[in-house]
């Protein structure tokens, strides 16, 4: 009976925590660039990530739509794995192929204003110790 109550109140704590779970935060893009090769054309965005929670939070899979003024530039779909930590605020390189005529449309005039908006919407999932979460990114801020 005494392992029954213990199980009980190790779930509720549990089932505590879990609830306590508070979304991450995208604070902002340090820097965007183009690289372009021969065999392939790379946008990459270097981005701030905020964990509000006291605990590290893994994100495991990341499916984001990222636009600039406005205009679609690609989509952000990765499984690589990166830790942020509790309380802290994560440099991560979030990398996209780009299409040729992409580049050829204009995008890259799209960064030489200096009130370039950029918007990132989509999922990210994110695994602690009390499971799986998916984590709704819908943000704009000025680059």
């Amino acid at each position: 009976m005494k392992r029954f109550a213990k199980l009980n109140i190790l779930l509720l704590i549990l089932t505590f925590f879990a609830s306590c779970y508070k979304p991450i935060e995208f604070i902002n893009v340090e820097e965007a660039k183009i690289n372009v090769g021969k065999g392939a054309n790379e946008f990459v965005l270097h981005m701030n990530l905020y964990n509000p929670n006291f605990y590290t939070v893994k994100i495991v899979h990341s499916d984001l739509k990222v636009s600039v003024n406005n205009t679609n530039i690609g989509d952000i779909t990765s499984d690589d794995v990166f830790e942020l930590k509790g309380k802290d605020t994560t440099l991560t390189d979030f990398k996209m192929n780009l299409n040729v005529m992409d580049i050829l449309g204009g995008i890259g005039n799209i960064f030489k204003s200096q009130d370039s908006e950029i918007r990132i919407k989509g999922y990210i999932t994110a695994k602690t110790l009390f499971g799986k979460k998916i984590i709704e990114i819908d943000q704009k801020r000025k680059m």
